[in-house]
């Protein structure tokens, strides 16, 4: 959920509601105490190490020492001048203090960790796609296949309400399950959509209600035109189309970079280019299209000209195809943190068979390039995530 502005008092107003607490308040009373206790520590520890040393030598001679004895002198020669180093280092950039009098406070809570991505899928399949992706300061949100209606429904299952700010929708082609709701959703949140100006030309197109009257489903009011190959940035994120091969007037894929991390999201393409396995590498967070099983296609309820154009070079993705991309080390590093498996087909695949071949297809890579992340399978019914990278 997208972060608000904060107040610069909401530290001091959270420390006020917490338990009272003897260390919530720094003192710098016990700073000056720490560095008294450390500037006292250092001169004695080398007087300890100087009685220490001739202790060592008269040993040497005689039978002053037992040999376990001798040898625990020994190496306190030579630790204690490294702890007195390290004592006096480590006071200097010590964000709290140590007050001996005092008991330890059980308020203190270790800092939350900053995420470089938070990755919640909200649908994905024939009937509608939509992907929310976050950092500490921008949203996005990958397509538009769900209406507002549908869109909150998938956000109160993952437990959280409508995010209050969207920074921008990006949407990958104009396929009303990638689409339909693009219009609406960039009113709702008063935010830009991104896309081509052939696919942008397409949904004007689409969703019109007469040759000259557009509507309001197919007039975004601010839109800004992006093109394959060319990267941009929204906020702190780097978004990075490029072009897929699929049966529309100009598909992309996304990849999205900030912090080091990149998330790579890859849906509705026909066949996997060397172009696309390019993107793909070094993302830490994959989503792949899995569309269909062939054997089920094949006997399914859809026409043939629809079979036809599924399975050709600008239909969807096979698990068979997906299968082999992920089997050879040569073009799927298996990075991934988490490989998302998306997009299948409700009449033409199971979320089992779309498992079991790609669980198959990892389990034959070597040893040396074996997958260690978590496999998952989007849901066009249910949500899946948050993930955080």
């Amino acid at each position: 959920m997208p972060r608000k502005q904060q107040d610069p008092s909401a530290d001091e107003q959270r420390g006020a509601e917490a338990p009272e607490c003897q260390h919530q308040q720094h003192d710098s009373r016990n700073d000056d105490r720490d560095s008294d206790a450390v500037q006292d520590f250092v001169p004695r520890v080398g007087v300890l190490v100087v009685v220490l040393r001739h202790v060592l030598r008269e040993g040497r001679h005689g039978d002053l020492l037992g040999a376990r004895f001798y040898f625990f002198c020994h190496s306190a020669v030579h630790f204690l001048p490294f702890l007195a180093a390290l004592c006096a280092s480590v006071s200097l950039w010590l964000p709290f203090s140590f007050d001996a009098a005092a008991p330890l406070c059980h308020h203190l809570a270790p800092e939350r960790l900053r995420i470089s991505f938070r990755i919640s899928i909200l649908a994905s399949g024939s009937s509608g796609n939509s992907t929310l992706l976050e950092t500490e300061r921008t949203t996005l949100l990958i397509d538009a296949g769900l209406g507002r209606r549908e869109i909150t429904r998938r956000f109160e299952a993952l437990g959280r309400p409508l995010p209050e700010r969207v920074d921008a929708i990006l949407i990958t082609h104009e396929h009303t399950d990638h689409s339909s709701a693009a219009a609406q959703l960039a009113r709702l949140w008063d935010c830009p959509a991104y896309l081509t100006e052939p696919t942008h030309r397409e949904i004007v197109k689409m969703f019109a209600e007469e040759p000259d009257k557009p509507g309001p489903k197919a007039t975004i009011e601010r839109v800004e035109y992006i093109r394959a190959g060319e990267r941009f940035q929204i906020g702190d994120i780097e978004v990075n189309p490029f072009r897929i091969p699929h049966d529309a007037a100009d598909p992309v894929a996304f990849s999205f970079r900030t912090n080091g991390t990149k998330v790579a999201v890859a849906t509705d393409l026909g066949y996997m280019p060397e172009l696309v396995k390019q993107h793909l590498r070094e993302a830490d967070f994959l989503i792949l299209e899995s569309n269909h099983d062939l054997e089920m296609l094949k006997v399914g309820p859809y026409p043939w000209h629809i079979k036809q154009r599924v399975m050709s070079r600008t239909g969807h993705l096979s698990n068979n195809i997906v299968s082999d991309f992920l089997a050879d080390a040569d073009v799927f590093d298996a990075r991934a943190r988490h490989l998302v498996l998306a997009h299948l087909s409700e009449q033409n695949n199971t979320p089992d068979l779309a498992q079991i071949s790609a669980e198959q297809a990892l389990a034959a890579r070597a040893a040396d390039f074996a997958f260690r992340g978590s496999l998952h399978i989007a849901s066009q019914r249910v949500p899946l995530g948050p993930f955080e990278l």
